[in-house]
């Protein structure tokens, strides 16, 4: 009798050990489940809030270039602008060169946080383009506490003369042929 007890207590043990350790395995299997799951949540989050910072980036693309269309927008736009450089294009929808640098042009509207960037459409903006003396397209100018700086043109390349203001001289520049490069050295240089 004693001997079936003891052999009962043996299987009864045994059983026991058995559960436990399935218990075990399964509390194990359920927490791999469980780390695979938040590692997975944590992928899907990052996609999202990747795909997200792609949007807020295309739409600050899209907000980073101003649109001016009358007189007085382009007048507010310089007097929101305050001490920063504004660098505004005059293009039109036909026009080869226009399409050729209006992209360089965007991408540094990007690039320039600190500088405010415009466009101007000729065609549909004739009392800003005859206000702004505009002759030909593209043309940049720039203007810094509402005053134009310097002036871009793709036609031909100027360098115009010094200009006495009573002690002081300054230098007057004024581009006709607004490659890129040159586009950003002046940016860069009145920033």
């Amino acid at each position: 009798m004693v001997v079936a007890m003891l052999l009962l207590v043996t299987v009864l043990l045994v059983v026991v050990m058995m559960i436990v350790k399935m218990v075990v395995l399964v509390i194990f299997m359920v927490m791999v489940v469980m780390m695979v799951v938040v590692v997975v949540l944590l992928m899907v989050v990052m996609v999202v809030v990747g795909v997200l910072l792609v949007i807020v980036m295309v739409v600050v693309m899209v907000v980073v270039m101003f649109v001016v269309v009358t007189v007085k927008e382009f007048k507010e736009l310089l007097r929101v602008a305050g001490r920063k450089l504004v660098v505004i294009e005059f293009s039109a929808k036909w026009c080869g060169p226009c399409k050729k640098i209006g992209p360089a042009f965007q991408a540094m509207s990007v690039k320039y946080q600190n500088v405010m960037f415009a466009n101007v459409d000729v065609d549909s903006s004739e009392e800003l383009t005859q206000f702004c003396h505009i002759n030909a397209v593209p043309t940049f100018q720039m203007f810094k506490h509402t005053q134009k700086v310097t002036l871009f043109s793709r036609l031909k390349r100027t360098m115009c003369c010094y200009v006495r203001n009573g002690l002081e001289s300054r230098k007057i520049f004024e581009f006709h042929g607004a490659d890129i490069k040159t586009l950003e050295e002046k940016i860069q240089e009145l920033m």
